[in-house]
């Protein structure tokens, strides 16, 4: 079983909270480009393992929401496609965030949407592209999923 996590530089945390926790408890989004390193076999477990490291952060430009709420947070792909293309030519992966206000899991919509962005990414940067999904929570816990694949960052 391969495992995953996620260091967030400091500066990078702080700017996600301030981008994607509103006091109205409206959801946001933003897109996080992170290094990756993969570790054919961990010293400590022998597992695989890939470390993904922040490295820029672009929000969801505001003319991309189409609608947004407590609840959801719905944008265009525009930005997707165009924080893709950089990410490409840097040798990145893209992290696609967004915070939730109550529900401390992905959201049924979270689910559904995912597949259409994997293959959005996949069909743009190439089939061994990742993409890593988070959920910024209230307390500032984070939760995050590789592709399809669950694990904890």
């Amino acid at each position: 079983m391969m495992k995953a996590s996620l260091t967030l530089q400091e500066h990078h945390y702080e700017l996600l909270k301030e981008l994607l926790q509103h006091d109205d408890g409206t959801e946001g989004a933003a897109y996080l480009l992170c290094g990756n390193s993969f570790i054919i076999s961990d010293p400590w477990d022998r597992q695989e393992h890939h470390k993904f490291i922040s490295y820029a952060v672009e929000k969801v430009p505001d003319e991309d929401v189409v609608s947004q709420s407590q609840l959801h947070i719905t944008w265009k792909t525009d930005s997707f496609v165009k924080t893709l293309k950089q990410a490409k030519i840097r040798g990145l992966t893209v992290a696609i965030i967004h915070s939730h206000s109550d529900l401390l899991a992905f959201s049924e919509q979270d689910d559904l949407n995912e597949p259409d962005l994997v293959d959005l990414a996949k069909n743009r940067n190439g089939l061994d592209t990742n993409l890593l999904s988070l959920i910024l929570m209230p307390s500032g816990e984070m939760i995050g999923r590789l592709s399809r694949k669950m694990c904890k960052v």
